[in-house]
């Protein structure tokens, strides 16, 4: 597991005084299913009845041990909201956790969320999970066009088809 992931899900387990569910975003992800070496921060999504404990693990961890996290709310993911990311993010278990319900979001939204910002880290992701993951092809699909029906900017959402278009020619999706 991403150690960094697990100092920040210990400290929100030491303090939690019940179940607090978390989905694992991004480069934790990708760290956990062992398809990137490291990642520069912390990056979860969790219900916004949790927030307050949130922040103060937050702070707690970026303190102790100067690692920064963003702590994103019910499927909020910046420029669309997914509803349904929680039944689809993938159960992770570890010993250690009493109180944190860990997931980790499923690897087709962590390619789409990719696609979405497309920095070189991401573009350099999306390589590493096309060359060492089972990817469902048609599923993807049908989770592009519904990103594609929730898109709040204009811009992101043309970037974004200009993205899985690149991806899908590179790729030969099509």
């Amino acid at each position: 597991m991403d150690q960094k992931l697990l100092l920040f899900l210990e400290e929100l387990d030491a303090a939690a005084r019940h179940k607090v569910p978390i989905v694992a975003l991004g480069g934790n992800v990708m760290v956990t299913l062992g398809l990137r070496n490291s990642t520069a921060d912390i990056d979860v999504n969790a219900s916004s009845r949790d927030s307050k404990l949130l922040e103060q693990v937050q702070r707690d961890v970026l303190i102790k041990y100067g690692i920064p996290s963003h702590v994103l709310l019910d499927g909020n993911f910046i420029t669309f909201v997914i509803s349904d990311y929680w039944q689809r993010a993938t159960p992770y278990e570890t010993k250690s956790l009493k109180n944190v319900e860990l997931r980790l979001l499923n690897l087709n939204d962590v390619l789409l969320c990719k696609l979405d910002r497309a920095e070189k880290r991401d573009r350099q992701d999306i390589e590493k999970i096309m060359e060492n993951a089972q990817i469902d092809v048609n599923d993807l699909k049908n989770r592009f066009a519904m990103y594609l029906q929730l898109y709040r900017y204009e811009d992101r959402k043309q970037a974004f088809i200009q993205n899985w278009e690149a991806f899908c020619n590179k790729y030969g999706i099509k």
